[in-house]
């Protein structure tokens, strides 16, 4: 490992989309980020080697894979460096929150939070086994910013969000292609947002705030 895991610190594995790699903004948002709120492990998954390949189904085939490959880390980290899974929030994007549900899956329920931006809609459609879905975490959330395009319109989680009724958003203007809304949900729950905890907790926190019960 290039850098120190403290076990005494939550983990965060954040895993890009199709055409992504390590400096995708999925990461950039969340490097500094992430450490303004507190400390933290954080875990990036690159799997450019994959997701660089501009037909788009060959990428598709790979989350299975590389989910495997990322929850191989997780089994590492517990058993020599005492990593609490429990501590565990998986974070992917596009195809990469497919990735973050296969995670999950290897997991077997091990993983409490999984949260998806704009699960990839194409070559997912239906039931797919390897595509993002509720049984994959205690909790699993999905945000919607391009649904029925790039992304799912259809509820895929425990608790799924629809920004702007969750198929356009404001400021990409005509969006041909669907890739500024679908992008959109990385700046939409990125840090410091309580560094991922579930939006449901955000959401509830802040009404007691306002209103004590």
């Amino acid at each position: 490992m290039s850098a120190p895991f403290n076990p005494n610190n939550p983990t965060r594995m954040i895993i890009h989309g199709w055409l992504g790699t390590q400096n995708s903004e999925i990461n950039r948002l969340t490097r500094s980020a992430l450490f303004f709120t507190g400390n933290y492990n954080i875990i990036y998954v690159d799997w450019s080697v994959g997701s660089l390949d501009e037909f788009y189904p060959n990428s598709r085939q790979l989350v299975y894979a590389v989910g495997a490959a990322a929850s191989n880390i997780l089994d590492y980290l517990e058993r020599y460096a005492q990593l609490n899974k429990r501590d565990v929030v998986v974070v992917g994007h596009s195809l990469g929150a497919h990735v973050a549900g296969n995670v999950g899956k290897w997991q077997s329920g091990a993983i409490r939070t999984i949260i998806g931006l704009d699960p990839a809609l194409p070559f997912f459609a239906g039931n797919a086994p390897d595509r993002i879905m509720a049984s994959d975490a205690d909790y699993v959330e999905i945000i919607h910013t391009n649904g029925g395009a790039l992304g799912f319109m259809d509820p895929i989680g425990d608790a799924d969000f629809y920004p702007n009724f969750g198929r356009v958003q404001p400021g990409c203007g005509a969006d041909v292609g669907g890739g500024c809304a679908h992008a959109r949900a990385i700046s939409l729950r990125s840090p410091p947002m309580t560094a991922w905890a579930p939006l449901h907790l955000l959401l509830t926190s802040s009404v007691s705030q306002r209103f004590p019960m």
